[in-house]
Protein backbone atom coordinates (compact mmCIF):
# COMPACT_ATOMS: atom_id res chain seq x y z
CA UNK A 1 0.00 0.00 0.00
CA UNK A 2 1.63 3.18 -1.09
CA UNK A 3 2.45 5.83 1.76
CA UNK A 4 1.90 9.52 1.96
CA UNK A 5 4.49 10.11 4.32
CA UNK A 6 6.72 12.74 3.57
CA UNK A 7 10.74 11.66 3.16
CA UNK A 8 13.05 14.41 4.15
CA UNK A 9 15.83 14.65 0.92
CA UNK A 10 19.30 13.99 2.44
CA UNK A 11 21.41 17.64 2.34
CA UNK A 12 24.67 16.45 0.09
CA UNK A 13 27.57 19.32 1.48
CA UNK A 14 29.66 18.46 -1.85
CA UNK A 15 26.61 19.18 -4.07
CA UNK A 16 26.32 22.47 -6.34
CA UNK A 17 25.48 25.83 -4.09
CA UNK A 18 23.45 29.18 -5.30
CA UNK A 19 26.30 31.39 -6.52
CA UNK A 20 26.64 34.54 -4.22
CA UNK A 21 24.90 37.64 -4.92
CA UNK A 22 26.87 40.18 -7.09
CA UNK A 23 27.29 43.73 -5.62
CA UNK A 24 25.39 44.57 -8.72
CA UNK A 25 22.42 42.21 -7.21
CA UNK A 26 22.98 44.04 -3.53
CA UNK A 27 22.37 48.02 -5.05
CA UNK A 28 19.67 46.61 -7.41
CA UNK A 29 17.82 45.08 -4.40
CA UNK A 30 18.26 48.17 -2.09
CA UNK A 31 17.77 50.93 -4.30
CA UNK A 32 14.49 49.16 -6.12
CA UNK A 33 10.68 50.35 -4.96
CA UNK A 34 12.50 53.80 -3.97
CA UNK A 35 10.57 56.66 -4.01
CA UNK A 36 12.78 59.25 -6.48
CA UNK A 37 13.49 61.51 -3.32
CA UNK A 38 15.44 58.75 -1.66
CA UNK A 39 16.88 57.05 -4.45
CA UNK A 40 18.52 60.80 -5.61
CA UNK A 41 19.62 61.03 -1.53
CA UNK A 42 20.95 57.33 -1.14
CA UNK A 43 22.60 57.99 -4.46
CA UNK A 44 24.43 60.96 -3.73
CA UNK A 45 25.49 59.31 -0.14
CA UNK A 46 26.64 56.35 -2.00
CA UNK A 47 28.79 58.83 -4.64
CA UNK A 48 29.95 61.31 -1.32
CA UNK A 49 31.44 58.07 0.14
CA UNK A 50 33.20 56.76 -2.66
CA UNK A 51 34.72 59.99 -3.06
CA UNK A 52 36.07 59.84 0.30
CA UNK A 53 37.15 56.05 0.53
CA UNK A 54 39.05 56.86 -2.73
CA UNK A 55 37.49 54.19 -5.03
CA UNK A 56 36.78 55.01 -8.67
CA UNK A 57 32.64 53.78 -8.23
CA UNK A 58 30.05 54.17 -6.26
CA UNK A 59 29.60 50.48 -7.16
CA UNK A 60 33.22 49.46 -6.29
CA UNK A 61 33.20 51.16 -3.53
CA UNK A 62 30.12 49.15 -1.95
CA UNK A 63 32.30 46.07 -3.32
CA UNK A 64 34.87 47.03 -0.81
CA UNK A 65 33.18 47.51 1.78
CA UNK A 66 31.00 44.54 2.07
CA UNK A 67 34.51 42.31 1.40
CA UNK A 68 35.98 43.91 4.12
CA UNK A 69 34.45 42.18 6.75
CA UNK A 70 32.45 43.09 10.03
CA UNK A 71 35.23 44.73 12.01
CA UNK A 72 36.84 46.84 9.02
CA UNK A 73 33.26 47.30 8.05
CA UNK A 74 32.48 49.31 11.11
CA UNK A 75 36.29 50.88 12.03
CA UNK A 76 35.72 52.57 7.89
CA UNK A 77 32.30 53.37 9.15
CA UNK A 78 33.59 55.18 12.37
CA UNK A 79 36.76 56.75 10.16
CA UNK A 80 33.68 58.39 7.30
CA UNK A 81 31.87 59.36 10.86
CA UNK A 82 34.87 61.25 12.21
CA UNK A 83 35.44 62.92 8.32
CA UNK A 84 31.75 64.00 8.17
CA UNK A 85 32.13 65.95 11.51
CA UNK A 86 35.19 67.69 10.90
CA UNK A 87 34.15 69.14 7.90
CA UNK A 88 31.52 70.82 9.77
CA UNK A 89 28.39 68.78 8.32
CA UNK A 90 24.77 69.12 10.05
CA UNK A 91 24.24 66.08 12.26
CA UNK A 92 21.11 65.45 10.12
CA UNK A 93 23.01 64.81 7.39
CA UNK A 94 25.59 62.46 8.84
CA UNK A 95 23.29 60.94 10.64
CA UNK A 96 21.49 60.20 7.18
CA UNK A 97 24.46 59.42 5.15
CA UNK A 98 25.45 56.54 8.12
CA UNK A 99 21.60 55.27 7.64
CA UNK A 100 22.17 54.57 3.83
CA UNK A 101 24.96 52.31 4.53
CA UNK A 102 23.55 50.54 7.77
CA UNK A 103 20.68 49.76 5.22
CA UNK A 104 22.62 48.94 2.74
CA UNK A 105 24.34 46.54 4.63
CA UNK A 106 20.66 45.20 5.90
CA UNK A 107 19.75 44.29 2.32
CA UNK A 108 23.15 42.53 1.80
CA UNK A 109 22.37 40.52 4.54
CA UNK A 110 19.37 39.64 3.53
CA UNK A 111 19.64 38.47 0.22
CA UNK A 112 22.93 36.34 1.70
CA UNK A 113 25.92 38.31 0.05
CA UNK A 114 27.27 39.15 4.32
CA UNK A 115 26.31 37.82 7.28
CA UNK A 116 26.87 40.40 9.67
CA UNK A 117 25.40 43.93 10.32
CA UNK A 118 26.78 47.29 10.62
CA UNK A 119 26.53 48.53 14.13
CA UNK A 120 27.76 52.45 13.35
CA UNK A 121 25.54 54.59 14.40
CA UNK A 122 25.05 58.31 13.51
CA UNK A 123 25.68 61.15 16.13
CA UNK A 124 22.69 62.58 17.99
CA UNK A 125 20.96 65.09 15.96
CA UNK A 126 20.61 68.43 16.98
CA UNK A 127 17.35 70.55 16.92
CA UNK A 128 17.01 73.30 14.42
CA UNK A 129 18.03 76.50 15.88
CA UNK A 130 14.65 78.62 14.45
CA UNK A 131 11.15 76.25 12.66
CA UNK A 132 9.22 79.49 13.07
CA UNK A 133 9.16 80.51 9.44
CA UNK A 134 8.18 83.89 8.49
CA UNK A 135 5.08 84.66 9.96
CA UNK A 136 1.27 85.36 8.32
CA UNK A 137 2.03 88.69 7.67
CA UNK A 138 5.43 88.06 5.57
CA UNK A 139 2.93 85.07 3.51
CA UNK A 140 0.76 87.94 2.78
CA UNK A 141 3.39 90.43 1.50
CA UNK A 142 5.11 87.91 -0.44
CA UNK A 143 1.81 86.69 -2.40
CA UNK A 144 0.16 90.33 -2.62
CA UNK A 145 3.78 91.29 -4.45
CA UNK A 146 3.45 88.48 -6.78
CA UNK A 147 0.04 88.91 -7.63
CA UNK A 148 0.88 92.94 -8.78
CA UNK A 149 4.02 91.19 -10.69
CA UNK A 150 2.03 90.57 -13.89
CA UNK A 151 0.43 87.65 -15.86
CA UNK A 152 3.13 85.99 -17.29
CA UNK A 153 4.21 82.61 -17.25
CA UNK A 154 7.09 82.87 -14.34
CA UNK A 155 4.40 84.94 -12.37
CA UNK A 156 2.12 82.20 -13.15
CA UNK A 157 4.49 79.80 -11.69
CA UNK A 158 5.52 81.27 -8.60
CA UNK A 159 1.70 81.62 -7.48
CA UNK A 160 1.44 78.31 -8.03
CA UNK A 161 4.75 77.55 -6.34
CA UNK A 162 3.63 79.68 -2.80
CA UNK A 163 0.49 78.51 -3.24
CA UNK A 164 1.00 74.61 -2.85
CA UNK A 165 4.05 75.01 -0.88
CA UNK A 166 2.12 77.32 1.65
CA UNK A 167 -1.76 75.99 1.05
CA UNK A 168 -0.71 72.47 1.05
CA UNK A 169 2.19 72.29 3.31
CA UNK A 170 4.12 70.40 1.08
CA UNK A 171 7.84 69.87 0.98
CA UNK A 172 10.19 70.85 -1.65
CA UNK A 173 10.58 67.32 -2.98
CA UNK A 174 6.43 66.76 -3.01
CA UNK A 175 6.12 69.36 -5.25
CA UNK A 176 9.09 69.06 -7.34
CA UNK A 177 7.75 65.09 -8.05
CA UNK A 178 3.82 66.54 -8.57
CA UNK A 179 3.19 65.40 -12.39
CA UNK A 180 0.63 66.82 -14.58
CA UNK A 181 -1.29 63.46 -14.52
CA UNK A 182 -1.01 64.12 -11.01
CA UNK A 183 -3.62 66.80 -10.72
CA UNK A 184 -7.03 65.46 -10.09
CA UNK A 185 -9.74 67.76 -12.17
CA UNK A 186 -13.30 68.06 -10.99
CA UNK A 187 -16.04 69.53 -12.91
CA UNK A 188 -15.11 72.88 -12.51
CA UNK A 189 -11.34 72.95 -12.50
CA UNK A 190 -8.83 71.25 -10.59
CA UNK A 191 -9.82 69.60 -7.19
CA UNK A 192 -7.14 67.63 -6.13
CA UNK A 193 -3.14 66.43 -6.34
CA UNK A 194 -1.83 63.52 -5.56
CA UNK A 195 1.60 63.99 -4.02
CA UNK A 196 4.28 60.93 -2.28
CA UNK A 197 5.25 62.15 0.51
CA UNK A 198 8.52 61.73 2.32
CA UNK A 199 9.58 57.99 3.24
CA UNK A 200 6.60 56.83 1.80
CA UNK A 201 5.91 54.61 -1.42
CA UNK A 202 2.54 55.31 -2.24
CA UNK A 203 0.58 58.75 -3.46
CA UNK A 204 -1.58 60.01 -1.14
CA UNK A 205 -4.93 62.72 -2.20
CA UNK A 206 -4.80 65.95 -1.26
CA UNK A 207 -7.70 68.35 -1.54
CA UNK A 208 -6.94 71.91 -3.26
CA UNK A 209 -9.09 74.78 -1.45
CA UNK A 210 -10.78 77.25 -4.25
CA UNK A 211 -7.96 79.63 -4.43
CA UNK A 212 -5.44 77.30 -4.28
CA UNK A 213 -6.76 75.33 -7.22
CA UNK A 214 -7.34 78.48 -8.98
CA UNK A 215 -3.47 79.31 -8.89
CA UNK A 216 -2.95 76.18 -10.36
CA UNK A 217 -5.53 76.33 -12.87
CA UNK A 218 -4.15 79.68 -13.77
CA UNK A 219 -0.68 78.06 -14.43
CA UNK A 220 -1.74 75.09 -16.30
CA UNK A 221 -3.48 78.15 -18.64
CA UNK A 222 0.41 78.69 -19.12
CA UNK A 223 1.94 75.54 -18.83
CA UNK A 224 -0.59 73.58 -21.65
CA UNK A 225 -1.78 69.94 -21.45
CA UNK A 226 1.52 68.08 -22.25
CA UNK A 227 2.18 65.28 -20.24
CA UNK A 228 5.53 65.67 -17.58
CA UNK A 229 6.25 67.48 -14.65
CA UNK A 230 3.36 70.09 -13.29
CA UNK A 231 5.96 72.36 -13.05
CA UNK A 232 9.05 72.95 -14.92
CA UNK A 233 11.91 75.24 -16.12
CA UNK A 234 10.93 78.01 -18.58
CA UNK A 235 14.60 78.78 -19.76
CA UNK A 236 12.71 78.79 -23.47
CA UNK A 237 9.24 80.24 -24.59
CA UNK A 238 6.90 78.27 -23.37
CA UNK A 239 5.19 77.55 -26.44
CA UNK A 240 8.35 75.82 -27.69
CA UNK A 241 8.41 73.49 -25.15
CA UNK A 242 7.57 69.51 -26.03
CA UNK A 243 6.96 66.72 -23.80
CA UNK A 244 10.98 65.73 -24.33
CA UNK A 245 11.87 69.12 -23.31
CA UNK A 246 9.78 69.68 -19.99
CA UNK A 247 12.74 69.71 -17.71
CA UNK A 248 11.35 69.59 -14.15
CA UNK A 249 12.33 71.86 -11.58
CA UNK A 250 14.28 70.78 -8.76
CA UNK A 251 14.98 71.28 -5.55
CA UNK A 252 17.39 74.41 -5.34
CA UNK A 253 15.78 76.21 -8.78
CA UNK A 254 12.03 76.35 -5.97
CA UNK A 255 14.38 77.69 -3.52
CA UNK A 256 15.34 80.17 -5.56
CA UNK A 257 11.93 81.39 -6.76
CA UNK A 258 10.59 81.50 -3.10
CA UNK A 259 13.71 83.51 -1.99
CA UNK A 260 13.01 86.07 -5.30
CA UNK A 261 9.51 86.29 -3.62
CA UNK A 262 10.77 87.25 -0.57
CA UNK A 263 13.39 89.54 -2.09
CA UNK A 264 10.73 91.54 -3.99
CA UNK A 265 8.45 91.35 -1.11
CA UNK A 266 11.37 93.38 1.22
CA UNK A 267 11.12 90.68 3.62
CA UNK A 268 13.58 91.13 6.56
CA UNK A 269 14.36 87.34 7.16
CA UNK A 270 15.01 85.09 3.75
CA UNK A 271 12.32 83.22 2.79
CA UNK A 272 12.59 79.34 2.01
CA UNK A 273 9.94 77.03 0.52
CA UNK A 274 10.34 74.89 4.29
CA UNK A 275 9.73 78.60 6.00
CA UNK A 276 6.55 78.40 4.40
CA UNK A 277 5.78 75.11 5.63
CA UNK A 278 6.58 75.78 8.92
CA UNK A 279 4.60 79.06 8.63
CA UNK A 280 1.59 76.98 7.86
CA UNK A 281 1.98 74.55 10.59
CA UNK A 282 2.11 77.54 12.92
CA UNK A 283 -0.70 79.66 11.63
CA UNK A 284 -3.00 76.74 11.79
CA UNK A 285 -1.63 76.29 15.40
CA UNK A 286 -2.47 79.96 15.76
CA UNK A 287 -6.37 79.68 14.63
CA UNK A 288 -6.53 77.12 17.04
CA UNK A 289 -6.32 73.77 15.37
CA UNK A 290 -5.68 71.07 17.64
CA UNK A 291 -1.74 69.28 17.28
CA UNK A 292 -3.25 66.03 16.13
CA UNK A 293 -5.15 67.44 13.29
CA UNK A 294 -2.08 69.59 12.16
CA UNK A 295 -0.04 66.34 12.25
CA UNK A 296 -2.40 65.10 9.68
CA UNK A 297 -1.72 68.27 7.54
CA UNK A 298 1.76 67.86 7.81
CA UNK A 299 2.10 64.62 7.31
CA UNK A 300 4.64 63.61 10.39
CA UNK A 301 5.07 60.21 11.22
CA UNK A 302 5.28 61.55 14.80
CA UNK A 303 2.81 64.56 17.12
CA UNK A 304 6.89 65.47 18.36
CA UNK A 305 7.80 67.80 15.38
CA UNK A 306 4.55 69.83 15.57
CA UNK A 307 4.64 69.93 19.21
CA UNK A 308 8.34 71.73 18.14
CA UNK A 309 5.79 74.13 16.30
CA UNK A 310 3.73 74.54 19.41
CA UNK A 311 6.36 75.34 21.74
CA UNK A 312 8.40 77.70 19.51
CA UNK A 313 5.18 79.44 18.17
CA UNK A 314 4.03 79.91 21.60
CA UNK A 315 7.74 80.26 22.86
CA UNK A 316 7.17 78.01 26.27
CA UNK A 317 10.36 77.99 27.88
CA UNK A 318 10.25 81.92 27.39
CA UNK A 319 6.55 82.17 29.44
CA UNK A 320 7.91 79.87 32.01
CA UNK A 321 11.35 81.85 32.19
CA UNK A 322 9.45 85.57 32.58
CA UNK A 323 7.48 83.43 35.53
CA UNK A 324 10.31 82.43 37.03
CA UNK A 325 12.43 85.69 37.24
CA UNK A 326 8.97 87.26 38.01
CA UNK A 327 9.60 84.69 41.19
CA UNK A 328 12.99 85.14 41.81
CA UNK A 329 12.10 89.13 42.29
CA UNK A 330 9.37 89.98 43.97
CA UNK A 331 9.87 93.29 44.56
CA UNK A 332 10.43 92.77 48.01
CA UNK A 333 6.92 91.43 49.38
CA UNK A 334 8.44 88.72 51.28
CA UNK A 335 10.01 91.24 53.52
Amino acid sequence: MPTTELVPVPHDPAGPHPPRPRTDDVLESWLSARNPHTLRGYRRDLASFAEWLGAPSAESAVEMFLNSGQAHANRIALAWRSSLIERGLASATVARRLAALRSMVKVARLIGRVNWSLDVEGPRIEPRRDMRGPDLVDVRLAWRRVVAAGDGPKERRARCVLSLLFDLGLRRAELCGIDLADVEVGPSGPAAVWIRGKGRSEKERLTMPGPTAAAVADWLQARGDRPGPLVHRLDRPIGANTEETLTRLSGESVRRIVARLGDAAGLARPLRPHGLRHAAATSALDAGRDTRAVRRFTRHRSLEMVLKYDDQRRDVAGEIARDLADRRDDGGKTE
